[in-house]
């Protein structure tokens, strides 16, 4: 309920639109030019054992 609020609030609509530009590109690299389907571990230095991992 509390991050549905903070969704729909002036500031959290901002900030989605935002992430829409900061991260949905990179993401979309990650998956297009690498062939890499999914992360398993969250956070950025678990990330990137994980791509460590899979590359």
């Amino acid at each position: 309920m509390k991050a549905e609020k903070h969704l729909i609030t002036k500031h959290g609509i901002q900030k989605r639109k935002q992430r829409y530009f900061d991260t949905e590109p990179m993401f979309a690299n990650i998956k297009y030019v690498h062939n890499f389907k999914c992360f398993i571990l969250t956070g950025k230095d678990k990330v990137s054992i994980d791509m460590d991992y899979w590359h």
